[in-house]
Parts: C-alpha cells; sequence; structure tokens
C-alpha cells in the first residue's frame, strides 16, 4: 500500500538543528559565574536606607557567600528563605511560570517594557529554567545556572534555593539581573488558552500519533465552569527532542491565531468592565478549536474541541452506512468554509487531506491537524523531508513552493477522495513513479467511484489545473459551492444567545485584555 508520506528531492544547504542551535546557547551562557577581577568586592543591591529590606539584608546570619564555579574569587551571596520573601511555592504554581515555551512564542507574549516571565527550554539536551524579559524594547533570555555543589540557583550576585526564592527576591529588592542593571519589574501571568493540570481529566485513549496518545477526557473550563467534553493529545515524558517539543506545540502556536473560530466577534460590554472584550457565538465551525495547551508539567498537552462525528475519512469508508450525494456536496462545502478562514488568517495547511478532517455532531467538516502549517502568504522550502507525496502540487514538488493555491490543489485531491469512498489517491502508482508524473504535471486522478455532479467535477479539476493562476482561492470555492443544489448553511445564532455567551464569559473569566 503507497503510504501518505514520502521523501521530497528539492536540495537544501545543511541547517542547525534546534539541539546545536541550543548547544551554542549554552556556550553563551555557561553554568559557571563570569571571572571578576580580585579586588571587586561582592556588593549589595540598592536598597532604601532604613527599610525593611536592608535591615533584613545586613543581618551577617542570614547570608552565606559560597564558592561558584568559576575559576575565580567572585564568590556568590546565598540568600535564605526568609530574606528572598519566605516564597515556599514550587516554581511551576507560581503565576508567572509559563512552562515549556520557545523564544517565538515568547516575543508574542511579552510586549512591554519590564515585563518579565519564567519558562522551562532545552539547551544542550537538557531542561533549563530561563528568564525572558522585555527592556528598552528588546527581547532578553537570562538562563538561571546552579552551583557545582550545593545545587543553589543563580543568575547574577545572589544564590537560592529555589527559582521561585530567585524571582521574589529579584522583584522585591530590585536586585539587579546583570552589571548594566537590569531588573524585574511586572510579571506576565499566563494567558487563558495556558492550562493548569488540575483543569485537566483525560479519560479514554482514542488514538495515538508520532508524539504520543490521544485522549478524550474533560476540561474544567473556568474556575466555576462546567466540565466539557474535549479532545487531549499528549507529548511522550521520554525519547523526546527539543526537535520533537518545538513541532508538538507549533500545532498549538497556529491555531491560536484562530481567536474567534466559533465566535463572530470580540466585543466590549459597556458597564460590566472597562478595557474587558468577551467573546460572541456565531455560525463559524469548520476549523477545530483550542482549548488551550498544558506546560508547566509532563507530560505536555495540547486541549482541543471534541468532534463528535469522527474522522471524515472513516466515515467516508463506511461502506455498510455510506454518506449521500448531498452529505458529500456538504462535506466539500465545510471543508472550503473551514480554508477560506485559513485564507483570511493567512494560514497555509500544508496537509489538507481526509484523513486531517473530523466531523461534528451536524456532520459539519471540521479542518484539524496544524502540524505542518505556516502562518505567512508564501513558503519557500529548500528540503522537503515527508511530505503528503500524493496531495502534492506539481510547484511544491518542483520548487518547494506553499501558498494558498497549493493548499487549493491538495484540496482538489481530498474532493476525489471524498466522492470515491476515502480510496488512496492515485492508487496505481507507486511513489517513484507518481513523483515523475507530478513533476511532469501527467498525473491524473481516475473516474470517482461514486456519483459526483458535474459542476463539483469541474470545479475540482479547476481546482487541480497545473496553472497556479487558473485554480480559485478559497473564497471563490466556498462561494460557488454554496449556490450548488443541497448545500446547508449555517445559521448564524440569535442575538440573545450571542449576548448570553458574553455574559457567560464575563462570570467564567473567559477574558481577552
Amino acid at each position: 500500500m503507497p503510504e501518505d508520506y514520502a521523501e521530497g528531492e528539492v536540495p537544501q544547504p545543511r541547517k542547525k538543528s534546534n539541539e546545536e542551535v541550543a548547544v551554542e546557547l549554552e556556550q553563551r551562557y555557561p553554568e559557571t559565574a563570569p571571572a571578576y577581577p580580585k579586588e571587586v568586592p561582592v556588593g549589595y543591591p540598592s536598597l532604601p536606607p532604613g527599610s525593611a529590606a536592608d535591615k533584613e539584608e545586613k543581618k551577617p546570619k542570614e547570608v552565606r557567600k559560597i564558592k561558584s564555579s568559576a575559576p575565580s574569587s567572585r564568590r556568590l551571596v546565598q540568600i535564605n528563605c526568609d530574606e528572598a520573601g519566605r516564597t515556599v511555592k514550587s516554581i511551576e504554581d507560581e503565576p508567572y511560570y509559563h512552562g515549556f515555551m520557545t523564544r517565538q512564542d515568547t516575543e508574542k507574549i511579552l510586549k512591554k517594557d519590564g515585563e518579565f516571565l519564567v519558562r522551562k527550554t532545552d539547551v544542550g539536551g537538557r531542561h533549563h529554567i530561563v528568564i525572558s524579559l522585555m527592556e528598552s524594547g528588546e527581547l532578553k533570555h537570562f538562563l538561571i545556572k546552579r552551583t557545582s555543589k550545593k545545587r543553589l540557583y543563580w543568575v547574577y550576585d545572589y544564590a537560592f534555593k529555589t527559582v521561585s526564592d530567585l524571582v521574589q527576591y529579584h522583584l522585591r529588592n530590585r536586585a539587579p539581573l546583570t552589571a548594566t542593571g537590569t531588573f524585574l519589574e511586572k510579571p506576565c501571568q499566563k494567558k487563558e488558552w495556558q492550562l493548569n493540570p488540575e483543569q485537566i481529566e483525560p479519560q479514554v485513549k482514542i488514538g495515538e500519533g508520532a508524539f504520543g496518545e490521544v485522549y478524550k477526557g474533560l476540561l474544567q473550563d473556568g474556575i466555576w465552569g462546567a466540565r466539557i467534553p474535549v479532545a487531549i493529545k499528549t507529548l511522550h515524558s521520554t525519547n523526546m527532542t527539543a526537535d520533537d517539543r518545538i513541532q508538538f506545540l507549533q500545532e498549538a502556536s497556529i491555531m491560536r491565531e484562530f481567536k474567534h473560530v466559533g465566535f463572530s466577534s470580540i466585543v466590549q460590554i459597556h458597564g460590566l468592565s472597562e478595557g474587558k472584550y468577551f467573546r460572541c457565538p456565531i455560525e463559524y465551525e469548520n476549523v477545530v478549536r483550542l482549548h488551550g495547551v498544558c506546560t508547566s508539567k509532563e507530560p505536555i498537552m495540547i486541549v482541543m474541541e471534541l468532534a463528535a462525528g469522527g474522522s471524515l475519512l472513516s466515515r467516508l469508508k463506511n461502506l455498510q452506512k455510506p454518506p449521500s450525494t448531498e452529505a458529500k456536496v456538504n462535506f466539500v462545502y465545510g471543508g472550503a468554509r473551514g480554508m477560506a478562514y485559513l485564507q483570511s488568517k493567512e494560514i497555509i495547511h500544508r496537509d489538507i487531506a481526509a484523513r486531517n478532517c473530523l466531523l461534528g455532531e451536524k456532520d459539519e467538516v471540521k479542518i484539524s491537524d496544524f502540524g505542518l502549517s505556516f502562518i505567512g502568504k508564501t513558503l519557500r522550502e529548500k528540503k522537503l523531508k515527508k511530505v503528503p507525496l500524493r496531495w502534492l502540487s506539481p510547484e511544491t514538488l518542483k520548487r518547494g513552493v506553499y501558498n494558498t493555491k497549493t493548499d487549493v490543489y491538495s484540496f482538489s485531491i481530498m474532493i476525489w477522495e471524498i466522492f470515491s469512498f476515502g480510496q488512496i489517491p492515485f492508487y496505481k502508482y507507486e511513489n517513484h513513479e507518481l513523483r515523475v508524473l507530478i513533476k511532469e504535471k501527467k498525473a491524473t486522478l481516475p473516474t470517482c467511484l461514486s456519483e459526483i455532479p458535474d459542476d463539483m467535477n469541474e470545479l475540482r479539476l479547476r481546482c487541480m489545473h497545473p496553472d497556479p493562476d487558473v485554480r480559485p482561492d478559497f473564497h471563490e470555492l466556498e462561494s460557488i459551492i454554496a449556490q450548488m443544489p443541497g448545500v446547508r448553511k449555517p445559521q448564524p445564532p440569535s442575538f440573545l444567545s450571542r449576548i448570553s455567551t458574553a455574559i457567560s464569559d464575563y462570570i467564567y473569566g473567559r477574558v481577552y485584555t
């Protein structure tokens, strides 16, 4: 049986892996203290004279000098729990701790000068804690290091038994993180989509992927909210590289762009809360919704909308209860609506196929699986790794180009799948044969195995045209299919329904600021 994914052939100069980059990062931020001239004494941070913190600072019993692991006379000052502000929390329980997070995601969160967060990252194949902060419009990252003997945490001058103590002390006393005076000022709280492990309850395993298992479970929606059924993707806790973790979380990063999927707009309810915005539901239903991610503890989890109808591909292959022609037309319509939404957000899916679509309670198609997706209008890959060859456009295979029109080409293959009971496209050809045919623009699909309306078949062939300029975009596709007989157009909810949801969001704290 042909494989869904095959190797591409576009050559590319070798790029450094994330692990190699991480090793370079660790070399820039070694675990040892920097060397200082012997005549430079260990100093205390500037504190208001006579303040409680100043008096506590001068108590000799509260601090001890300890040797750093650097080959110099520089000594760190150990700060006890009392002096730090008696913080006993685990760093994982702190509101400013964001768990595993990439630099790219950090850039999306920290916007204002003085804001900081604490996150976990992979450096040289090991887990490390990093303080990320915004200073003078520049995002800076400080690796929290540990002493070699007592395993105390430190960044600059002061060492602590816990990361929470370190952050509390530097924040409370304005102790600098560097010799030039970089300070922690405003902790950045977790966002709505950053979930706590206590909110998530995996129950029944319903699948397995390359990175871990998929479960059906429950999510506590807000402090007082109801427990709602969800799908939970988990990442294996062992044998996962930094690249694996980044790729796993990439899907959630893309899905966070869908700020109003399932909602018509973000509206402000005047008189309830100044500057707070609440969501209102609409007819949009054709992209799987992200509830959030949990990265503070392992296993890392992505929590998504549970599609009650299951996989579109499984539905197509159910020959005992095959979907009607009208149902298939509506499958195509739902897929086109979902892809039109992605196009409006300038997101290239890159892996559109029946296997990556789910069905809702009313058999509405929901686009899912954004692991290969990309934010932007055009992407050029110099080397194609594992790619869905049978859904690939000629320009992608020849030049490594991805854009909306290449997604449209893949969508034409999915239309064929829908009207062929989920058969494998180009099933007569092996991958090496098909690769040549696609590159030469000679690949043609056999006649659909079930009845397909003439206008739908003409649209399918247009979407598969070798010339990208001839293909429609998804907005045009949605408009054309909407005029076909039997298409069920979703009805927007009433005004009262939208207001009810907005008030519910306000009560349960589901707020956009």
